[in-house]
């Protein structure tokens, strides 16, 4: 089964991506926030962190920019 493999630059500067522009900062050693803008305009927030073992990584969205109301949790746990 294949995964799904992506690189991201995490230096806080929008980038371009196939689904619109994306930017990130390291947030502590094992997690990243980042910004979404969509085509239309509209801006999605999100963190992913990865947990001290390395076998889960969370990956929570929000509305706001300053991250204090959660949309959406998703956990990903490493295959073995």
């Amino acid at each position: 089964m294949k995964g799904q493999h992506y690189r991201m630059l995490c230096d806080g500067v929008l980038h371009p991506a196939a689904f619109g522009s994306i930017s990130c900062l390291y947030n502590g050693s094992n997690t990243i926030d980042g910004e979404t803008q969509l085509p239309t305009g509209k801006k999605e927030f999100w963190r992913r962190e990865v947990s001290p073992d390395a076998q889960k990584m969370t990956i929570l969205t929000y509305d706001e920019s300053n991250r204090k109301t959660i949309k959406s949790i998703i956990v990903l746990e490493r295959v073995k």
